[in-house]
């Protein structure tokens, strides 16, 4: 009569979900603005439906655009050139 026990495997553990880092980690500061009307009917088409992108996103993204072409602090800053 054979052991049955020591050769049947374990269930492989099941792999660890990734988890996502808070907004309030990757963003602790936080500024509030007015946009206009044709501004937000815009991000809301940007923002709408399946998109990936939420609304912060694209604001934050608008900002750092701005802050990129304007602003030479924040591009070195931000591209590591020390410089520049």
């Amino acid at each position: 009569m054979t052991d049955l026990s020591a050769t049947t495997a374990a269930p492989p553990a099941a792999p660890k979900a990734k988890v996502r880092q808070k907004a309030i980690t990757r963003f602790p500061y936080q500024h509030h603005a007015g946009v206009t009307p044709a501004m937000d009917r815009s991000i809301q088409r940007l923002s709408a439906g399946n998109s990936l992108l939420a609304t912060a996103d694209i604001i934050r993204m608008a900002l750092h655009g701005y802050l990129l072409q304007n602003d030479p602090m924040y591009q070195r800053e931000f591209t590591g050139n020390r410089n520049a």
